[in-house]
């Protein structure tokens, strides 16, 4: 077994290992095996030496595993899988069960009826983009000895409508031998719910907001570290979240934090208003945020599917800020009856091929996406050879596979797909509020800034 962390149980490559007693009802005098759950990026593994005499093992059916750990606390395995079991002559040597979320701090019988009164998270890009660095300082009147000193910004909040109080807070630990002394700068973002809410609701309400929020404001994508919930207020030690979806690995992207597109400075100096708009457009545009934030989430291995995720990105918020309708809907309906009434025997037919032919076009969406993303990447689009044309005859090849017209080249895909992703990134910033001036000093701070020389 790799090295671990005993306060963490986090192991040196990256997976989490719980040793303890393992019950298959939430009843402490019921049985018990003893066994070990290892955590990884794929999901957790319970390895127990024999089977529960319930027979649950066999029925196909997923069950909700309860934890006793060495050190006491409690965990919750929702919706646990039976993976397989080793036999000898002497019977079960082995058996193994999978899951992909954990909950530690307590037993809790049906996570999805569960709710609590508050959430703690930490993540690797806010790590970065909020640390401090703690700077060495002479002790006045003491010879030999250093000091560590360091200011903590200023606890920031924002009310955000529908969902409550959002905090972004720091806390800080320290250790000293005799060698080195460390300060270690934490900081979290704390949501005190408007009503209670279940873990699910709250990964979708307040998480992926912030994961995507971090991501583009960094340039780099985001990971989960700890996940709480609380359930009555902060002060309370929390119920650990441990899942697969965007948890910390070793192989985060390096931060370069002259290139942040929005600093830390410049976030905390309007976070209320910054907050506001952003869970806003978050819950609205929730669909066009998951395709744009999947490129950097989960970068494919293939130019053609992320240049195809960042077209349908910018297709589906500006679907969703414009219906983009060519005649109001009472004349194209009355336009469809009369098309209907022309040729009655094919009705079901034209009806459905021209249900969606009263919105503009790709094209036009794509040319009003880049009048509002505006100067800086603007002018440098335009000047990219037929970029909106091609771009759209690459991206309906694509996804039809037919001929691809005027397509754009391999090598030319990636710079395309560059400003694509630029253009996104300025219309999301000027819909936060940021002036044209902010705006273009962002974007030509981005390690993306290369494509507008």
């Amino acid at each position: 077994m790799a090295g671990m962390d005993g306060a963490t149980g986090e192991m040196l490559d990256g997976a989490r290992v719980f040793a303890g007693e393992w019950f298959c009802t939430p009843d402490p005098e019921s049985e018990s095996i003893r066994g070990t759950l290892t955590f990884d990026g794929d999901g957790g593994t319970l390895d127990l030496p024999s089977a529960f005499s319930a027979g649950i093992s066999d029925d196909g059916q997923t069950h909700t595993l309860f934890g006793r750990l060495t050190d006491g606390s409690l965990m919750t395995l929702p919706n646990a899988h039976h993976l397989g079991q080793s036999w000898n002559l002497h019977g079960v040597t082995r058996d193994t069960w999978g899951c992909f979320v954990a909950l530690k701090g307590r037993w809790i019988p049906d996570d999805s009826v569960a709710e609590f009164q508050a959430f703690s998270l930490e993540t690797e890009c806010l790590r970065q983009w909020g640390g401090v660095r703690a700077l060495p300082s002479r002790r006045e009147g003491t010879d030999g000895e250093i000091g560590l000193s360091i200011r903590l910004p200023a606890i920031v909040k924002a009310s955000i409508p529908d969902l409550g109080s959002l905090t972004l807070w720091w806390g800080y630990s320290y250790s000293s031998g005799l060698e080195k002394s460390t300060i270690s700068v934490r900081p979290q973002w704390q949501l005190s719910t408007a009503k209670p809410m279940t873990f699910d609701i709250a990964w979708q309400e307040f998480v992926v907001p912030l994961i995507h929020f971090m991501t583009l404001a960094t340039g780099t994508h985001d990971r989960v570290i700890r996940f709480f919930a609380h359930t009555e207020d902060l002060s309370f030690k929390g119920i650990e979240h441990i899942g697969t979806v965007w948890q910390s690995t070793s192989d985060h992207g390096e931060h370069r934090p002259h290139e942040y597109l929005l600093p830390r400075q410049v976030v905390l100096e309007r976070f209320e208003d910054l907050m506001v708009r952003w869970f806003h457009h978050s819950r609205d545009y929730r669909a066009a945020l998951l395709r744009f934030f999947s490129v950097e989430e989960s970068p494919s291995y293939y130019s053609d599917d992320s240049f195809d995720r960042v077209l349908r990105a910018l297709e589906a918020w500006h679907r969703g800020k414009d219906a983009g309708l060519l005649m109001p809907h009472d004349d194209y309906d009355a336009l469809l009856d009369a098309i209907s009434a022309a040729a009655p025997a094919h009705e079901q037919f034209l009806r459905q091929r021209l249900r969606h032919a009263n919105s503009i076009s790709l094209k036009d969406r794509l040319d009003r996406m880049l009048t509002l993303a505006a100067s800086p990447v603007e002018p440098v689009a335009r000047r990219f050879p037929r970029l909106v044309r091609r771009s759209v005859d690459t991206r309906n090849g694509l996804a039809h596979l037919g001929d691809p017209g005027s397509h754009l080249k391999p090598s030319e895909m990636m710079q395309a797909q560059v400003i694509w992703q630029l253009v996104m990134r300025s219309v999301l910033l000027r819909e936060m509020g940021l002036s044209t001036e902010d705006v273009s000093g962002a974007i030509r701070r981005t390690r993306e800034r290369y494509v507008l020389a």
